[in-house]
């Protein structure tokens, strides 16, 4: 790994680099096998062979939000969570941030249980119910805090006196300054706003608003949504129970089928209605359906076992309501584009093509802030340059390739990291680097090539060149083969400012 310089990979083996959950300055490397590794802690198995009361604890919990469960009355225990996951699903939508992601993460582990254990009795007090979401809520905390250990995103350790401690992958840290671009961050613990949505500009240069009235093709409604298909699918796989849980499969007619039914809702509100009626309205789309079964889709989005219930099935009604529909619809068409490839796809395609061009001349225009001049547009000088800058003032040429890309929801995970961020063939951050690593070599061995790009004032032997890879977001690694790479805030702070 001695071609690599990272905060976040161990300099002597490559390992990821954990710190303190309390101290992110208090950091190491955890690889035993690292002749640099020299922590006094052991790392423990959190298995339940090995670690019994970690589970042991979560059986227990389990068991009492099982009993209480049972004892209340099915129809208004489904309502009140659904109705909690809905005033969730508004706020995300009205304001951009929902109250709180574990809590949403919560409900839907709650509507399962409906599923798995429908409840038998006839509670139907508040209170009863309010404990049922605060036991989900705690034995959700505790599932995904296993599920952090086992996917290497957090360690158990114990120290020598016995005590046990949590630490966390140091790159958890740029992970969630990533996700806050997208609006994922609880409003609860949100300090700073300016964090959210930072390249808001962008999105809305390459999206258009919609008016959706009758003979709009939905394509173009859903390629405006583009964006929102990205949270979800980073919301939804904040963990890897989680992504599972939300990985649904729609067959082709299970979008239209899904909006005609919001359509016809008379009343905002969520609403029980008859598996019959439902089954009836899909009758009116039977000749699209391609074999696919009413009884089906009841069972991919409303009785499922595995899968968070979009249509929460309480015996032979079901509870819906328009908004929450449309928020999974635009969910369900992020899978439908990923698993068939639909036109919609290739026209999202081109918009990232689109805000990757607008965030090249981002990174152009933060260079002419600080005195840098070059051409106002890529170019091909064998081969393509996406940015070029020189300044007099500091005999300096910067040679930039711009990455307007997004970490992989898969690879937050240190089982994955390394792998996917940084080896993935012609994706990952390696190969990116040695195609602009063949650029600078032959921009540095044919410079009177780029004069009539560049105009200096003097000759361009007499300049420093830098390289740099500018990504979205912090990445993994800062240096690989004496290229920099850095995200355009730090490209401003460490060699624009300076």
């Amino acid at each position: 790994m001695s071609d690599f310089k990272s905060d976040y990979l161990c300099d002597a083996c490559g390992g990821i680099v954990y710190c303190d959950l309390d101290d992110p300055t208090h950091q190491f490397c955890i690889n035993p096998s690292c002749r640099r590794c020299n922590h006094a802690f052991t790392i423990l198995d959190p298995s339940a062979k090995a670690s019994p009361q970690l589970h042991k604890e979560l059986e227990e919990e389990e068991a009492r939000l099982l009993a209480l469960i049972e004892s209340c009355d099915h129809e208004a225990l489904a309502m009140y969570a659904y109705s909690m996951r809905l005033a969730l699903i508004d706020s995300a939508v009205t304001i951009g941030v929902m109250p709180s992601i574990p809590m949403w993460h919560a409900i839907g582990d709650l509507l399962i249980l409906l599923n798995t254990h429908p409840p038998r009795g006839a509670d139907r007090s508040g209170a009863t119910f309010d404990s049922i979401i605060k036991m989900s809520y705690d034995r959700s905390k505790h599932l995904n805090f296993i599920d952090d250990v086992e996917n290497g995103r957090h360690k158990l350790v114990q120290l020598p006196g016995g005590q046990m401690r949590v630490i966390m992958m140091k790159y958890l840290l740029p992970i969630h300054d990533m996700l806050k671009v997208y609006g994922l961050a609880s409003s609860g613990n949100l300090t700073d706003e300016s964090d959210l949505f930072k390249f808001q500009d962008i999105d809305e240069l390459v999206i258009s608003d919609v008016d959706l009235k009758p003979g709009v093709d939905m394509a173009d409604f859903f390629n405006s949504l583009w964006p929102y298909v990205i949270t979800l699918r980073y919301g939804f796989g904040l963990y890897y129970r989680t992504a599972l849980q939300y990985r649904y499969t729609p067959a082709r007619v299970d979008i239209p089928y899904i909006l005609g039914v919001s359509y016809s809702l008379k009343s905002k509100e969520p609403v029980f209605v008859s598996k019959e009626n439902l089954s009836r309205h899909f009758s009116k789309y039977s000749e699209h359906a391609e074999g696919r079964t009413f009884d089906q889709l009841m069972a991919e989005y409303a009785e499922s076992h595995e899968k968070v219930p979009i249509m929460v099935s309480v015996g032979n009604k079901v509870i819906l309501d328009p908004l929450t529909l449309l928020y999974f619809v635009i969910h369900l068409n992020g899978q439908a584009i990923e698993n068939n490839r639909l036109r919609v796809g290739k026209d999202i395609t081109k918009m990232k093509k689109k805000a990757a061009d607008i965030f090249e001349a981002k990174v152009r225009n933060e260079l002419h802030k600080y005195g840098y001049t070059g051409p106002n547009s890529a170019v091909k000088v064998k081969y393509d340059y996406d940015v070029l800058g020189i300044s007099e003032a500091r005999k300096r040429i910067l040679v930039i390739d711009a990455k307007f890309r997004d970490m992989s929801p898969s690879s937050i995970s240190a089982n994955t990291l390394v792998e996917q961020e940084l080896m993935e063939p012609e994706e990952g951050l390696c190969y990116e680097v040695e195609r602009h690593k063949t650029r600078v070599d032959y921009l540095m061995h044919n410079l009177g090539l780029f004069k009539q790009h560049l105009k200096p004032a003097a000759n361009l032997r007499g300049y420093q060149v830098r390289a740099y890879v500018v990504t979205k977001h912090t990445p993994l690694v800062s240096q690989y083969k004496n290229i920099g790479i850095l995200s355009l805030a730090d490209l401003v702070n460490n060699e624009l400012a300076v």
